[in-house]
């Protein structure tokens, strides 16, 4: 009788990850939401992908720079991550469930 693998922490997240956060993942986000704020004299922009809802929020300052952080501040949906201590995501395992997804797309009725 063959032994029965226990699934990695990143196999089960993988396993268990949304179709919609897989589509960012390989697709990128769909920023179609965003929202501006003045605060004092520079401008906070935030950026909310309607897939997957990870929202990017970037200040630019009054000359119209980026302030602070050369990156934006990111805030992921609750299990768009791989689990902590499992290191990056194994982008050929995602890509190949990625295929699985777009597979099942194609092959179901419309």
């Amino acid at each position: 009788m063959a032994k029965r693998r226990t699934p990695t922490p990143e196999q089960a997240w993988l396993a268990d990850l949304p179709d919609a956060y897989l589509d960012c993942r390989m697709m990128g986000h769909a920023d179609v939401d965003y929202t501006y704020r003045p605060d004092g004299r520079a401008h906070v922009i935030t950026l909310s992908c309607s897939r997957c809802k990870r929202r990017r929020t970037f200040r630019l300052g009054a000359g119209l720079t980026r302030e602070g952080r050369s990156r934006p501040n990111y805030s992921d949906a609750e299990g768009y991550l791989a689990p902590r201590g499992s290191g990056r995501a194994d982008r050929r395992a995602i890509a190949a469930r990625w295929v699985d997804h777009l597979g099942r797309l194609v092959d179901s009725p419309l």
